[in-house]
C-alpha cells in the first residue's frame, strides 16, 4: 500500500512538472459597444435602491441591481447612500427556525456616505412614487433626505439625474405606484394609468436629453410576491399543517371581507402576511373549528376584484413604460416576464431551481415584498440583456451574488410554514413605511 502511494505521488509530481503554470480563469471582458459607463446613474425607488428584508443596509446595497449592472459592464463601483448595520429600518430576520419566528433587529443603522460631494450613482429612493421623483427634494425627509441630501445637487431625483449628465442612464420606476396600495389590501391608492404615462414621458424627456443612452425596466406582477401568496384563504391545522376539511370533505374558508362584505373568503382571495398575528389568536377562523368567528379586516385581504384591478394597472403601466421608452430610443428590460416565469415554475440558476416560496424559495427576502440578492440578480440580467440587444453591446451576465442563497434549515415549501411562523404587526410597520398610499 505504501509503495502504491509513493508511485502515485511521483506520477502527480511529474505531471505538475511537465505542465505550464495554472492561470486563473479570466473574467469575461465587457464589450459595451457604443455605450459608455464613465458616468452610470440610475433612478427609481425601493427595488432600485436594493432594499432586502425590510431595510436598506450596506451588504445588500452592494448587490443592488445598480451595483451588479455596473460590475458586469466594468464600470466603477457606484456611489450609493450607504447605511451601516442594522439597516434603515432595522432588518427583519428569522430568530427561531423551529417556528420559524421573524423578528426585527433592535436598533437602526446610520448613513455612512453622506460626505460624498457628488450625485449618487444610485438614486433609488425608498417610498417614492414616480411623481415624487419629479417633485420632491431633500426637505421631504426619509429616503429623499438620505439620497438627495442637498438642493445644491439639483433638488429632485430627476433634476439630479439631469445634472449628473450620465453617459449611461437607468430608470426602474413604477413598482411603488401599484405595490403601495396592494400592501394595504386595496386597489384604491394606485397611480392612475393616464397620469403615470404623462409623468413617465416627461421624466424620460428630461433624462434622454441629458444622457448618452437610457435603459428602462418594466414592473413585475406584484400579486405574485410571497406577501400575497403564502397564507391560503382556508383554515389550516397548526399541528398537521394540512387544510382542515368539513364533514363533507370540503375546505373551510377563512372569514374576511369580499368587496366590503364580511363572510367566507373566496378561494381565489389573497390573505396578506400582515394577517399572521390575527390568525394565531383565532381572528378570521370560524367558531366551529376553534376560532373567534370575527372576520379578518379588509386591509389584510386582497379580494378577487382588487387582485384583478392591481394586475390590470400593472399591465397599463407597463404599456406606458414600453411605449414611452421605445419612442425615445430607450431599451426596455423585461423584468415582468422573467419574474412571472419564476413565480409560476421557478428559475433555474446554475443547476438549481429557485422559487417565490416564502423563506424557502431563495428569490425573495424575509419581508416577502423585496427580492433577495438572487432575485435582484434576475432583474440585473434583464437590464444587461436589454442593453446588449438595444445598443449592440456584449456585456456578460452579472456575477452571481455570494451565498447563502437559500437556507436548507427551513422546510421545502412555503406551505410547510403557513400556520407556524409569526411576525408581529408592529414589525410589519417598518416594511409598510417603505411604501406610500395616496387615497
Amino acid at each position: 500500500m505504501k509503495r502504491l502511494s509513493y508511485v502515485f505521488l511521483i506520477i502527480v509530481l511529474v505531471a505538475l512538472w511537465s505542465c505550464d503554470a495554472i492561470e486563473p480563469i479570466p473574467k469575461p471582458t465587457a464589450d459595451t459597444g457604443s455605450l459608455s459607463f464613465a458616468r452610470f446613474h440610475a433612478i427609481g425607488e425601493n427595488f432600485t435602491a436594493g432594499i432586502q428584508n425590510g431595510g436598506l443596509v450596506e451588504g445588500f446595497q452592494n448587490v443592488s441591481v445598480v451595483a451588479m449592472v455596473a460590475e458586469a459592464a466594468g464600470a466603477a463601483v457606484p456611489e450609493q447612500p450607504i447605511v451601516s448595520e442594522n439597516g434603515i429600518p432595522p432588518l427583519l430576520y428569522v430568530s427561531d427556525y423551529s417556528g420559524p419566528t421573524i423578528d426585527q433587529l433592535p436598533t437602526p443603522g446610520t448613513p455612512t456616505n453622506t460626505t460624498y460631494a457628488g450625485i449618487y450613482n444610485n438614486l433609488g429612493i425608498p417610498s417614492a412614487l414616480l411623481t415624487d421623483l419629479m417633485t420632491q427634494g431633500p426637505a421631504a425627509g426619509g429616503g429623499f433626505a438620505l439620497v438627495l441630501r442637498s438642493n445644491a445637487l439639483g433638488g429632485t431625483a430627476v433634476s439630479q439625474m439631469v445634472n449628473a449628465q450620465p453617459t449611461m442612464a437607468m430608470a426602474w420606476v413604477g413598482i411603488n405606484d401599484v405595490l403601495g396600495s396592494a400592501l394595504q389590501g386595496t386597489d384604491l391608492g394606485m397611480t392612475g394609468a393616464a397620469a403615470f404615462a404623462a409623468d413617465y414621458a416627461t421624466m424620460l424627456d428630461s433624462i434622454v436629453a441629458a444622457s448618452g443612452a437610457v435603459v428602462t425596466g418594466n414592473i413585475p406582477d406584484v400579486t405574485d410576491f410571497p406577501f400575497f401568496r403564502t397564507i391560503p384563504p382556508v383554515v389550516v391545522n397548526p399541528a398537521t399543517r394540512e387544510p382542515v376539511l368539513d364533514p363533507g370533505g370540503n375546505l373551510i374558508p377563512l372569514i374576511g371581507f369580499d368587496q366590503g362584505v364580511p363572510g367566507p373568503l373566496p378561494l381565489n382571495a389573497f390573505v396578506l402576511l400582515t394577517a399572521t398575528d390575527s390568525l394565531r389568536v383565532g381572528v378570521g377562523i370560524p367558531v366551529p373549528v376553534g376560532g373567534t368567528g370575527r372576520p379578518l379586516p379588509g386591509h389584510m385581504i386582497l379580494d378577487p376584484t382588487e387582485i384583478a384591478a392591481v394586475r390590470q394597472r400593472v399591465a397599463e403601466l407597463n404599456t406606458a413604460i414600453s411605449t414611452e421608452s421605445s419612442s425615445r430610443g430607450a431599451a426596455v428590460a423585461d423584468v415582468y416576464t422573467v419574474f412571472k416565469s419564476a413565480a409560476a415554475s421557478g428559475a433555474e440558476i446554475h443547476g438549481d431551481v429557485y422559487t417565490f416560496d416564502f423563506l424557502t424559495g431563495g428569490l425573495f427576502g424575509v419581508d416577502g415584498v423585496h427580492p433577495s440578492a438572487l432575485g435582484y440578480w434576475l432583474a440585473a440580467k434583464q437590464f444587461v440583456t436589454a442593453m446588449n440587444s438595444g445598443f449592440g453591446a456584449a456585456i456578460p451576465e452579472p456575477k452571481l451574488p455570494v451565498g447563502p442563497l437559500r437556507d436548507p434549515g427551513l422546510g421545502q415549501t412555503s406551505s410547510n410554514l403557513i400556520p407556524a411562523y409569526s411576525i408581529s404587526w408592529d414589525e410589519w410597520q417598518g416594511v409598510l413605511s417603505l411604501f406610500r398610499v395616496q387615497f
